[in-house]
């Protein structure tokens, strides 16, 4: 497992489960119940986490909802046709 984000809002963490699972990443949330305890308020190390079950698909959840690489580059697919190009 490896930690994805964390944010003091709960439903933030839970609509990133959400996506995530829909897109077939398997993940979990954790420190539900702390945070609701301190309504967001507490300590970062007790706002709801993200993790994403298996390692090997971080990259792919990353870009999933930011768009770029962990690293911050730019995700990019050789595939994709040249958005200049007319047809």
């Amino acid at each position: 497992m490896r930690k994805l984000c964390c944010d003091r809002d709960l439903d933030a963490c839970r609509t990133i489960q959400a996506i995530l699972e829909g897109a077939g990443i398997a993940c979990d949330v954790r420190h539900e119940t702390t945070a609701s305890l301190f309504g967001g308020k507490g300590i970062t190390s007790e706002w709801p986490e993200v993790w994403i079950e298996d390692d090997d698909r971080f990259d792919e959840a990353w870009a999933l909802l930011n768009g770029d690489s962990p690293d911050g580059e730019p995700d990019s697919d050789p595939d994709d046709d040249d958005p200049d190009e007319s047809e």
